[in-house]
């Protein structure tokens, strides 16, 4: 496909800049930019960010896809920045009012970016909005209904992970998108910046979502707006360095984004989440993977501490409380044995899928 067929309507509304980031994705890259040539919205433009991949999936967009606007990083910059770099062009250009980042791994609904720009053209003080996201090889299970979810020992996962799809969901404030789909207000991250390069990859949208609530921005799920994850289509689960990238990043957001309040009401669990790991990492020949963490976080602390003061500049004086609510919603929401359940659920799939 060459073109987007429906690039020459006169489409009324605002630009949005799809950001899709690549790093050997190629074997996905058909199915998730057809899904956006197909969109009813038309005022969009496409930006493929690419890793340094070595799968020629930089040939095969710019055969199939010529209207795509492609970023050669020379290195892989991990999610984080090689998001950033293409974000900040549009932020340069000023020519887009939306940003929408997609996972490559990841298709749309025809009505998907026509959803978001209404709900965000509803909600001008919002500068965040997550999708509903099915899991793609089992579309009866949501992936993330209204992004991430943060636990008070510091744990993220999708909300809503592998419940039961249906149909009885609504527009509500949220913590905020998961990177795999979110959609941002330029506005909001020219004010409060983009994601931490620091982080390279995973946790990156989480502590984004910390700075969209401590700034009062906030962030709405918008569950008509569907789209459909393969989910840990770059790295999966049994990957240690998805292992140690995960929880070293946790650590990291933790010391830079909770506020003293929340550290002290939840040491006990923030220190139980901590020592099920170290014991986690010891059964499982992961000794190493353990301690390149916690070198990593404790070299890391002067930075974090920089980045924590930084923070102040966009902090209003209740974001505590706010933070606090979102821990506790999740919390009814998504159980300890709900969430062991799901994680369960999804384990079992995925090593289905991989054939382990």
């Amino acid at each position: 496909m060459s073109q987007n067929p429906f690039k020459n309507q006169n489409e009324e509304g605002p630009q949005v800049s799809i950001i899709v980031i690549c790093w050997n994705n190629k074997k996905f890259l058909r199915d998730c930019i057809s899904s956006i040539y197909y969109q009813s919205y038309s005022n969009y433009e496409i930006i493929l960010t690419d890793n340094a991949s070595s799968d020629d999936s930089v040939e095969f967009t710019q055969k199939n896809y010529p209207s795509v606007r492609i970023i050669k990083n020379r290195l892989n910059l991990g999610f984080a920045e090689g998001n950033n770099v293409a974000m900040r062009l549009v932020l340069k250009e000023k020519k887009s009012k939306y940003i929408l980042i997609l996972n490559p791994d990841t298709t749309i609904e025809p009505d998907f970016i026509k959803k978001l720009v209404n709900s965000a053209e509803r909600n001008k003080t919002i500068g965040a909005f997550a999708p509903k996201m099915l899991v793609m090889n089992k579309k009866n299970k949501i992936s993330s209904a209204g992004g991430d979810c943060i636990f008070r020992w510091g744990d993220n996962l999708s909300r809503m992970f592998y419940f039961e799809n249906n149909n009885n969901h609504k527009e509500q404030p949220v913590f905020g998108p998961s990177g795999a789909g979110a959609f941002y207000r330029v506005e909001m991250l020219e004010q409060i910046g983009l994601y931490d390069r620091f982080l390279f990859t995973y946790y990156e949208d989480v502590d984004l979502n910390f700075r969209i609530q401590k700034s009062g921005w906030g962030a709405l799920y918008v569950p008509d707006a569907i789209m459909y994850h393969y989910q840990s289509g770059s790295l999966n689960d049994f990957n240690p360095y998805k292992t140690y990238l995960l929880n070293r990043n946790k650590y990291v957001v933790i010391l830079k984004n909770y506020p003293p309040s929340l550290m002290r009401l939840y040491w006990k669990e923030l220190v139980g989440s901590f020592s099920a790991f170290a014991r986690y990492c010891y059964m499982n020949e992961l000794k190493i993977v353990w301690l390149k963490i916690i070198l990593f976080v404790f070299f890391s602390v002067p930075i974090i501490l920089v980045k924590r003061y930084e923070l102040r500049k966009i902090t209003l004086k209740n974001n505590k409380y706010v933070i606090k609510r979102f821990i506790e919603d999740h919390e009814r929401l998504m159980s300890p044995e709900q969430c062991q359940k799901s994680f369960n659920e999804y384990i079992q799939d995925l090593r289905e899928r991989e054939g382990i």
